[in-house]
């Protein structure tokens, strides 16, 4: 009997061990097959067969994580990197979870905060010093929305009241443009009444005008027999002229005449130019006709009878002094002219011009008002602050400008170059969750060297204040901006992100529980 309960016990210790030793390769195949799955998955991957995500194929359990890759869509292997396409599961615990590729698994770098993705030893626990952080970041961001939420109600109270604002102003503007318009109307067709009278009254006085120049100028009759009488006249006194000289001619002698024509000639003694110019005694004398062709001295002082006879110049002059008189009477004639204006006529003349000058003055208003009220600047107005405000951010040698719904702009010292005007903007959600996000376009900017036209687009976010965070140039002259502004505060962001943070800070005291 003593011999009989030794081997009994000496068998129970036997079948502990061996229970132990498959409990623990039972526990060891299980890690095996749940290394880099989804907690809510773990059922799904402990059954006696595997079904691959996609529906693809079953397997049996052995398959999973066996380093092979069996399933197309990568879901038998979450803890190895067999297959391209595989996601593993980082726990994190004490902090977010994640998925990583599965070509980072086993690479010698530590992509989890617990270290899970690397063999045992090799990286070390930090999810609770990063769960401090990222619980302090979000503290900040949520202190952040919620100033910029309270800003933004202001600007949706601003915009709200702006928009009623320049509403009625387009409608005081439209009734003043009416009422304009008919005073312009009511001017133009007085001014038309009062033209015609002035011009009527114009017409009547040129009328007598041209009727006082007939009376006074002679008929052509007249003035030609005149003109024969003149003539006459001038003839008889100039034969009585040559009559008197041909009788004093007679009772002269012949050495008279001679002495006339010696006296001609010139010398010594008679030279009336400078001694310098008298001719030699033996040089011959040149005809006066001659003389008069081809006079040898300075011009200066050439006789005047080398430009022409007596009888000549007296007709030229008579010639030009009648010339120059019926000139005089043409100018008297053209300068006797009817400038008549009536002043009722330029009351309405002035009236007309000075009420265009409001009425168009009263339409560029309206067009303005009307254009600002077209812009869509937000569900609730809250872009409204916005408008006619620039911002500028510095960024190595350049400073980037940008005018909500108008302009950007590049600067680089006293230089400016153009890249774009507003061109619309688009209310789209976040690719993070976390609200919606707004793009502004500006397009058609200055034209780059051998580019396209430049383009800006300015993605805005949540900000306490509006603020340029970056600029950067994705492809060549064609930019992105991020900037910050409390219009992207939304409220309901800000009540979110603290549930979320309230849920992961009692999720971390748990896990450290």
């Amino acid at each position: 009997p003593k011999i009989r309960r030794t081997m009994m016990m000496k068998l129970k210790v036997s079948c502990s061990a061996l229970l132990l030793l498959l409990s623990v390769a039972a526990a060891a195949d299980t890690a095996r097959q749940t290394r880099g799955v989804r907690p809510k998955d773990t059922k799904l991957y402990t059954a006696d067969v595997f079904t691959c995500l996609d529906g693809s194929q079953v397997l049996s359990a052995s398959f999973v994580n066996d380093d092979y890759c069996d399933c197309a869509d990568g879901s038998d292997e979450p803890g190895t990197s067999a297959c391209s396409n595989g996601r593993f599961w980082c726990r994190n615990k004490g902090f977010r979870g994640k998925f990583l590729p599965s070509s980072r698994i086993d690479d010698g770098l530590c992509d989890c905060c617990d270290g899970s993705d690397e063999r045992d030893g090799v990286c070390q626990d930090t999810c609770a010093a990063e769960a401090q952080a990222a619980q302090a970041d979000l503290r900040r961001e949520i202190e952040q929305l919620e100033v910029g939420a309270q800003v933004r109600k202001d600007w949706i109270a601003r915009g709200k009241a702006r928009f009623e604002e320049r509403s009625a102003e387009a409608e005081r503007l439209k009734k003043e443009l009416d009422a304009t318009q008919m005073k312009l109307n009511e001017a133009e067709e007085k001014k038309e009444v009062e033209e015609k009278l002035e011009q009527a009254e114009r017409d009547r006085l040129e009328a007598e005008l041209a009727a006082k120049k007939r009376a006074e100028k002679p008929t052509a009759a007249e003035g030609q027999e005149e003109e024969e009488e003149e003539v006459v006249r001038k003839d008889g006194e100039e034969s009585q002229r040559e009559s008197q000289g041909a009788s004093e001619g007679r009772g002269e002698g012949e050495g008279e005449i001679e002495s006339q024509e010696e006296a001609k000639q010139p010398n010594a003694e008679n030279f009336p130019y400078p001694a310098e110019y008298a001719p030699k005694a033996d040089e011959p004398q040149q005809e006066e006709e001659q003389q008069q062709e081809n006079f040898p001295y300075p011009a200066e002082y050439a006789p005047q009878a080398a430009s022409g006879t007596a009888d000549e110049s007296d007709d030229s002059y008579e010639e030009a002094s009648y010339a120059d008189e019926e000139a005089e009477q043409e100018e008297e004639e053209e300068e006797e002219t009817v400038d008549y204006t009536s002043e009722s006529a330029e009351k309405a003349r002035q009236l007309v011009a000075e009420l265009e000058r409001e009425r168009n003055n009263l339409k560029r208003k309206l067009e303005d008002v009307e254009k600002e009220l077209a812009i869509d600047f937000g569900k609730e107005r809250e872009f409204a602050v916005l408008h006619g405000e620039c911002f500028e951010m510095s960024q190595r040698q350049y400073k980037y400008e940008i005018c909500p719904f108008d302009k950007a702009a590049q600067k680089e010292g006293g230089s400016s170059t153009n890249l774009g005007k507003f061109d619309g903007a688009e209310w789209k959600p976040s690719a993070l969750g976390k609200g919606d996000t707004v793009e502004m376009k500006f397009t058609n900017g200055q034209r780059c060297w051998q580019g396209p036209q430049r383009s800006l687009t300015a993605t805005f976010v949540c900000g306490g204040s509006n603020k340029v965070l970056a600029v950067d140039e994705p492809s060549k002259c064609v930019y992105a901006m991020r900037f910050a502004t409390p219009a992207m505060c939304d409220p309901e962001e800000a009540a979110r992100l603290r549930q979320q943070a309230d849920q992961e800070f009692r999720q971390h005291e748990h896990d450290e529980l």
